[in-house]
């Protein structure tokens, strides 16, 4: 098929998060179980467990679960998404504050102290320079707003490569991935006819079907329409002259 535009998720695809966003989930939840005086530790197995399950897109939501399932002893087994009860609750209000303190710096203004800060880039800077010259290029993200333009502010990606406005965030849509909300805003904001969604979560596989979009999968399973191993693998999908 002919594309014109790709468009991307941020978390895994564009950034590495590791030391950033599944530090914070970690710190957060282990935080709160601190608190009640748990000898338990949530880890990364647990953090990819629930992130293979339908309906966590958000690292908020992820890390209310993980804390519940590790508090109550409930089984890995049977992952539920939130409630909108449990969304709107006191305790999913203190551990977002709580998130927001380790991975800023503060729970609203990003500064030194914040993991955020932990972020590197994945892909290759000329490769996604060349894609931007070939193609239209785009970013949908369940990050709010700020924090994705300040990441990709600080990688040198906004506004050299990718502009300010081709960024669908959070407050942008009223539904996230899995919905198809935020790629299908993307694809109107730049007036694409035919773009490619590049993701590395179920929720972002299961968006670009539901918005009739098809996508590239970065990682070992087989899902999307294209697999691959790691994002700088897209030549191999969207040839570019190295």
């Amino acid at each position: 098929m002919k594309y014109d535009a790709i468009i991307f998720d941020i978390d895994g695809v564009l950034v590495d998060v590791t030391q950033s966003y599944e530090a914070t989930i970690l710190k957060t939840v282990n935080y709160w179980l601190s608190q009640q005086s748990s000898n338990k530790k949530a880890t990364s197995e647990d953090i990819r467990s629930i992130r293979k399950v339908y309906g966590f897109n958000n690292d908020w939501d992820l890390s209310y679960r993980l804390f519940d399932i590790l508090s109550n002893n409930n089984d890995f087994n049977v992952i539920k998404p939130l409630t909108k009860s449990e969304s709107r609750g006191i305790l999913y209000q203190q551990l977002k504050k709580t998130f927001q303190s380790f991975y800023l710096g503060t729970s609203t203004v990003p500064n030194k102290l914040g993991l955020i800060n932990n972020e590197f880039l994945l892909i290759n800077t000329n490769i996604l320079k060349l894609l931007a010259m070939k193609y239209k290029v785009a970013v949908a993200t369940g990050r709010p707003r700020f924090e994705a333009i300040y990441a990709l502010e600080r990688l040198k990606i906004t506004p050299q490569i990718i502009p300010v406005r081709n960024i669908i965030a959070l407050e942008d849509t009223p539904r996230q991935k899995p919905f198809p909300d935020p790629l299908l805003a993307a694809q109107k904001r730049i007036r694409s006819k035919s773009p490619i969604y590049v993701g590395d979560t179920i929720n972002d596989i299961l968006a670009a079907k539901a918005a009739k979009m098809p996508s590239i999968y970065v990682g070992q399973e087989n899902l999307g329409d294209y697999q691959i191993n790691t994002v700088n693998d897209i030549v191999r999908i969207l040839p570019v002259k190295l």
